[in-house]
């Protein structure tokens, strides 16, 4: 008797087991994707980050068994820290501008009801300040006497649309030098006399043109052999 009572918990069991496969594998997802529409450098390999006040495109498609669905006809509702930003019938895109939060990014919620089923989807967006890299392509920094060296500061998630939005200058010890919108510097480190002299300390500043509270200041140095 107890070996038959095994029998029928084991099929109950395997039976709920397939009939919650069966509704699980038939149950609308969503997918979402976001980009940042800011500035970044063309061979930049990486994701392109908001900044405040960054324009940000979030996208949503939803599937069904791994296949993508039409959501042509289909409420959908979004949701940005817990706000409605934007609600409409098949609206699968839509846009916000990024803000300087004390979570240090934005939680993006998409909600919508397929076919009669609920189902939402959730994606945390980072937002940062912007950032810059002075490139120094020499080992080690070193660089001979009596030659050029070629600095190139490069932005990174500004609010800009190309090279031309920014202002860049440098410092050179006590020379400055305003390049406008060139991001190359070139330094003639001549031939040093004293240990002194064989270290060059350099300033880069990059000003967004269209904010000018857009501004990031780099410091390196470079050794004279």
């Amino acid at each position: 008797m107890r070996q038959f009572t095994t029998i029928i918990t084991l099929a109950l069991a395997l039976f709920i087991a397939l009939l919650t496969s069966a509704h699980a594998a038939g149950t609308p997802q969503l997918i979402i994707t976001w980009k940042a529409n800011n500035y970044y450098p063309i061979n930049f390999e990486g994701r392109a980050l908001p900044s405040p006040t960054t324009p940000v495109t979030v996208s949503v498609e939803g599937t069904v068994d791994g296949k993508l669905i039409d959501l042509s006809k289909t409420d959908i509702s979004w949701y940005k820290d817990g706000d409605r930003f934007d609600i409409g019938t098949g609206l699968k895109e839509t846009s916000f501008n990024a803000e300087d939060t004390d979570a240090g990014s934005h939680f993006i919620r998409v909600a919508a009801t397929i076919n009669g089923a609920p189902a939402e989807q959730t994606v945390r967006i980072p937002v940062v300040t912007p950032v810059a890299v002075l490139e120094v392509p020499y080992p080690d920094k070193t660089v001979p006497a009596g030659s050029v060296a070629n600095l190139v500061s490069v932005p990174y998630f500004f609010n800009a649309a190309s090279i031309t939005d920014f202002i860049f200058s440098w410092q050179i010890g006590d020379l400055k030098q305003n390049t406008g919108s060139d991001n190359l510097l070139a330094v003639n480190v001549g031939t040093p006399y004293t240990d002194d002299q064989r270290t060059v300390t350099v300033n880069s500043y990059i000003q967004n043109r269209n904010n000018p509270f857009e501004i990031v200041k780099l410091l390196t140095e470079i050794f004279v052999k």
